[in-house]
């Protein structure tokens, strides 16, 4: 199983634009879709690897860019 931070490590990591602390994770489609926040500073700066979730078939990992 894949999970957040592999994918994003797998696509090359994090730009200097990207908003790591606001990655989503887009999961299902029409009434059944939701929409999962990753916390990311909790894996990356603290350790939590129960932050970093499995990726199920489908999702789609959106890491937006940063205002700043």
């Amino acid at each position: 199983h894949l999970t957040v931070l592999e994918a994003i490590t797998l696509a090359g990591g994090f730009t200097d634009l990207a908003a790591p602390d606001r990655t989503k994770v887009l999961r299902g489609a029409g009434s059944a879709s939701q929409t999962i926040q990753v916390e990311m500073n909790r894996i990356t700066k603290q350790g939590d690897k129960s932050a970093d979730i499995p990726l199920e078939p489908n999702d789609t990992v959106y890491v937006p860019q940063s205002f700043f």
